[in-house]
């Protein structure tokens, strides 16, 4: 197997906002490549909180070579199942980076649980981001296990989830940057109500 450079492992890094999820994303890099990363660079000295947060670093770096500029989009997600499992439904607004709405997407999904909804409409929301040529993309959810989940923090333990997050992740790769955040659900109101809406129409 290829030894991994510098640059990709810095590529690689400003991905992920902790170690753990970095690793699980990417398991042909050893943690002992990565501790050996951070010697080579003189970043051992670095606090720990810094250590586990390397998404932080390497922002000056290009992430992949491009010639246009880069495009940020900002994805709010919600999903909606009355049953849980019932039916089902996922919301998503794509704004641009001045809050301007570029897509809005409520569709029906048939029977799911709530989770499920929420990772299908995590996966519409990256598909249509990359049909607009986003370059980098914020995840803006209200669901605390997707967004620890997606981070790498929790593991994924649920076999039905499994096909979902590891969409997610594949799709996220695509990306020259992203982040996952959570936010209160009284924010993603908008998501929220073009899944529900959805549901209504039947």
């Amino acid at each position: 197997m290829a030894k991994w450079t510098d640059r990709q492992i810095a590529h690689i890094i400003r991905q992920h906002v902790d170690t753990e999820g970095l690793l699980a994303a990417h398991p042909d890099l050893t943690r002992a490549e990565l501790e050996a990363f951070w010697v080579r660079n003189a970043l051992n000295d670095q606090p720990q909180t810094v250590k586990t947060s390397p998404g932080m670093l390497f922002q000056d770096c290009p992430a992949r070579p491009t010639a246009r500029p880069e495009k940020a989009i900002v994805a709010r997600c919600d999903g909606a199942s009355r049953g849980n499992p019932g039916p089902a439904a996922i919301g998503v607004v794509l704004l641009d980076a001045e809050g301007t709405p570029l897509r809005q997407i409520g569709e029906r999904i048939g029977n799911a649980t709530n989770n499920v909804a929420e990772y299908r409409a995590v996966v519409r929301a990256l598909e249509e981001a990359r049909r607009l040529e986003a370059s980098r993309l914020t995840l803006l959810l209200d669901s605390e296990l997707l967004v620890f989940q997606i981070r790498g923090v929790y593991k994924v333990k649920a076999p039905h989830l499994r096909p979902h997050h590891e969409r997610v992740l594949a799709l996220l790769g695509q990306f020259d940057r992203w982040e996952v955040r959570h936010v209160p659900r009284e924010q993603n109101g908008a998501a929220d109500a073009l899944a529900n809406e959805a549901l209504d129409r039947g």
